[in-house]
């Protein structure tokens, strides 16, 4: 049977159409032009850039933004103003960092701390590095100059000296740091050794895609090359690569392009790893953790959930256990059944009095607008202070304190309230989706309603699916229903969303 059709004007119009552009592919073919996606050949303006900076930094309280310019080029963010304290200068940083199409961040902040004199500072910076549970031991001599804090001593890895770096940072009137300890390894290894390390943290990194970096060792120096999603991201796989053995590490190749992970996850699936593995990867995690590593936690993992159990001797040792479990890929949520029990009694006496010297020292917070009260380990904080960021901060800075066992915070704050409507949100929250390098904006959907959001959609990782939720909040959600899917869990629900983070 012979069938005859009849074409009009219209369907001929679409055939010469379809004729055209098909002649126009072979041609450019045939003169070596090469498709370019539209999310690689699209560049993130660089005043958009610095909008999104901004109110990223006016959304943290731990910065002053009003004091803090941005200025970015060819996606090269600048930094400049004033601080009083090197704890916000380098949240700012890492703030830039965090935002899509950052390539790097240059911190030109200054720092006018309070007036102290620097025999002030140098005891506080030591009785700091004596009181913090995990630095207590470390033989660290302390020098000051013109506010200028020097470091020398020596350490058994870089996150050791990271950690004493970041305690006297932590001192009220600090200026500058100039970190002079010696890393004393307790084992030598070969190159292959260390590069099947650092390629083994990155693969169980939540923060890293290691199918997009390469890694090569050369007496000890490990070099990154290959691609990243943010500037972030390239802080994170640095970190990663400082294991035992390393000298240094050379990040200069690891190149940001914030679509390339959008663009190889069409083409791959995420690998499901065995609860052994993922147990394994939380203990590797633990042993690079100073303040975790000198304790016996263990982990056991069933379906994606991490127990953590063990003895330790401070309250920040197990909540940076926690924090490592739920930075390791293919943790689904935390629980967290870590004891705290210190070496020895301190008398409450002598602890609140250790609270107290911790506070004062503390750039953040003013002593005054807190009431300490200590019984039997336990310590009670109230008062009332200007954001829930203070709030926090000072429960953190009592956690470190050998001797406590627990806190509670009875501190208030006054939360800033501001109403939008829901076509407002709705807007706000996709910004923030779009500006968060880890959350794909396509594969999250939502709904607003009297400034609820409800989010749905597929997800690759439950880092993607809290990120999602935080933008929300962030972007000024009254609550959050999240309702995402992620990849390979499709009917698992949470009770408590918080224990995963």
């Amino acid at each position: 049977m012979t069938y005859f059709f009849k074409q009009d004007k219209k369907s001929s119009g679409h055939l010469y159409l379809f004729y055209l552009l098909t002649i126009s592919a072979f041609i450019m073919l045939l003169m070596g032009f090469v498709p370019v996606t539209a999310q690689e050949n699209q560049q993130i303006d660089d005043q958009k850039i610095i909008w999104a900076i901004q109110d990223a930094l006016a959304r943290e309280d731990a910065v002053s933004a009003f004091l803090i310019d941005v200025s970015c080029t060819d996606g090269i963010v600048t930094l400049s103003g004033t601080t009083d304290n090197m704890l916000s200068r380098d949240k700012a940083t890492e703030v830039a960092a965090s935002i899509k199409g950052v390539k790097s961040v240059i911190n030109n902040i200054t720092i006018t701390p309070l007036v102290r004199s620097d025999q002030e500072i140098k005891y506080d910076v030591e009785q700091a590095l004596l009181q913090d549970a995990a630095t207590e031991l470390y033989e660290v001599d302390v020098s000051v100059d013109n506010k200028i804090v020097r470091l020398k001593g020596t350490v058994q890895s870089w996150q050791e000296k990271q950690l004493v770096g970041q305690v006297a940072k932590s001192v009220r009137g600090v200026k500058g740091i100039v970190n002079e300890i010696d890393i004393r390894y307790p084992e030598k290894r070969t190159d292959l050794e260390i590069e099947e390390e650092v390629r083994k943290r990155l693969a169980s990194d939540v923060w890293v895609d290691e199918l997009l970096v390469d890694v090569t060792v050369q007496d000890g120096n490990v070099f990154l090359t290959g691609t990243v999603g943010s500037a972030r991201e390239r802080q994170w796989a640095v970190a990663d690569a400082w294991v035992v053995g390393v000298k240094n590490v050379d990040a200069s190749g690891l190149e940001v392009q914030w679509w390339a992970k959008d663009d190889m996850k069409k083409d791959r699936q995420f690998p499901l790893l065995s609860d052994q593995e993922i147990e394994n990867a939380i203990l590797d995690a633990l042993v690079y953790d100073p303040r975790v590593s000198a304790f016996n936690v263990q982990a056991r993992v069933e379906n994606g959930v991490a127990t953590l159990y063990g003895t330790v001797d401070n309250i920040k040792a197990k909540i940076s256990a926690a924090e490592d479990a739920s930075n390791t890929r293919g943790v689904i949520r935390v629980k967290n059944r870590i004891r705290v029990r210190p070496e020895t009694k301190v008398e409450s006496e002598n602890l609140e009095q250790k609270v107290r010297e911790t506070l004062i020292r503390d750039p953040y917070i003013d002593l005054y607008d807190i009431a300490v009260t200590v019984f039997n380990g336990r310590i009670f904080l109230d008062g009332e202070v200007n954001s829930i960021f203070e709030r926090q901060h000072a429960e953190d800075v009592v956690w470190r304190i050998e001797g406590v066992v627990n806190v509670v915070n009875n501190i208030d704050y006054v939360p800033l309230t501001m109403t939008k409507s829901d076509w407002e949100l709705k807007q706000d929250v996709k910004d923030q989706l779009f500006w968060d390098p880890y959350v794909d904006r396509s594969e999250v959907f939502m709904q607003v309603e009297d400034g609820e959001v409800i989010l749905t959609g597929e997800v690759d990782t439950w880092r993607e699916r809290v990120h999602a939720e935080d933008a929300a909040y962030n972007a000024g959600a009254v609550d959050v229903i999240n309702k995402i899917e992620v990849k390979g869990f499709p009917n698992f629900k949470l009770d408590n969303l918080d224990t995963i983070r």
